[in-house]
C-alpha cells in the first residue's frame, strides 16, 4: 500500500507546497523561490518536507475530512427525519434501507437489541433507499413517512417489516388502521410531493455517502455495509463511546 494511501502523491505534493510557502517568510519570497527554482529542485522540496512532515500532513487532511464528514452528516439528520433517541446523544447512527430488502428485513432483530442495551446513548435516524427492483419499495417508504407525520414511525415500520411478504395497498392501509391513524390525512400525506420529495432528498444523501446498496449505516459517520451482526455494531458503539468518555 502507498504510504498516503488514496489520496496520491499530488495531492499530499500539493499540501505540502501550500505548508512551505505558509511557512516562508512573504508571498514574494516563495514566488521567488518557486520561479528560479527547477522542477528537480521543486520535487526535491517536496519530497523532503513529505518525509519529514508526512505524520503531520496526514493528520491535517484527515482532521479536514472528517469535518467535512461531520458537516454532511449533521445537514443529512436535521430536519423532520424520523429518529428515535437524544439529540445529544454521543452516537448516532443513521440507516439506509429498503422495505423490500431481506437482508434489511435480517438485520432488524439486532438492531432492536441494540436500542435496548445502549439506550439514550445512542440517536437511531432513518433514511429511505428504495432500491429500483424493488416495485413495492418507494410505496412503503411512503407510507412510512405518512405514519411519521402522526407521530407513529417506529410503531409503523416494526409491522411493515414483519408483513414484508406482504406489502401493498392493503398492507399499509390495515397498518395505518391498526394504529388509529388519521386515515384521510395518511392518504394525502402519502400521496404528497412533500413526501416524495423526502425519500428524494434520502436518496440523495444516500448517494453523497457513497450507500449503493441496502442496508447500509454510518456509524458517527463510519460507513458499516450488509446485514452485519449486532456484535459488529457493538465494536464501533463501544469504541465511539469510549471516545466521549462515556
Amino acid at each position: 500500500m502507498k504510504p498516503y494511501g488514496f489520496l496520491g502523491i499530488g495531492a499530499v505534493a500539493g499540501f505540502a507546497v501550500g505548508a512551505i510557502a505558509m511557512n516562508m517568510s512573504s508571498m514574494d519570497t516563495a514566488n521567488a523561490a518557486v520561479g528560479s527554482a527547477s522542477k528537480a529542485e521543486i520535487e526535491a522540496v517536496v519530497r523532503d518536507y513529505i518525509a519529514g512532515n508526512g505524520q503531520m500532513l496526514m493528520e491535517s487532511i484527515q482532521n479536514a475530512a472528517n469535518r467535512e464528514k461531520a458537516e454532511k452528516l449533521s445537514k443529512m439528520i436535521n430536519g423532520d427525519v424520523p429518529s428515535k433517541g437524544p439529540i445529544d446523544a454521543p452516537v448516532t447512527i443513521v440507516e439506509f434501507s429498503d422495505f423490500q430488502c431481506p437482508f434489511c428485513d435480517r438485520v432488524q432483530g439486532g438492531l432492536n437489541e441494540l436500542r435496548d442495551k445502549y439506550g439514550d446513548k445512542v440517536r437511531w435516524v432513518y433514511k429511505n433507499l428504495p432500491l429500483d427492483f424493488h416495485p413495492e419499495a418507494r410505496p412503503a417508504a411512503y407510507a412510512s413517512l405518512a405514519a411519521h407525520k402522526q407521530g407513529k414511525f417506529w410503531e409503523y415500520t416494526e409491522q411493515l417489516w414483519a408483513q414484508q411478504a406482504q406489502l401493498g395497498d392493503k398492507t399499509y392501509v390495515a397498518i395505518a388502521q391498526n394504529l388509529k391513524l388519521d386515515m384521510a390525512k395518511f392518504n394525502k400525506d402519502r400521496a404528497s410531493d412533500e413526501v416524495k420529495a423526502q425519500v428524494d432528498r434520502d436518496l440523495a444523501d444516500a448517494e453523497a455517502v457513497g450507500a449503493r446498496g441496502t442496508p447500509h449505516f454510518m456509524v458517527n459517520g463510519q460507513p458499516l455495509s450488509g446485514a452485519v451482526p449486532a456484535s459488529e455494531f457493538s465494536k464501533l458503539i463501544e469504541a465511539e463511546l469510549s471516545k466521549a468518555g462515556k
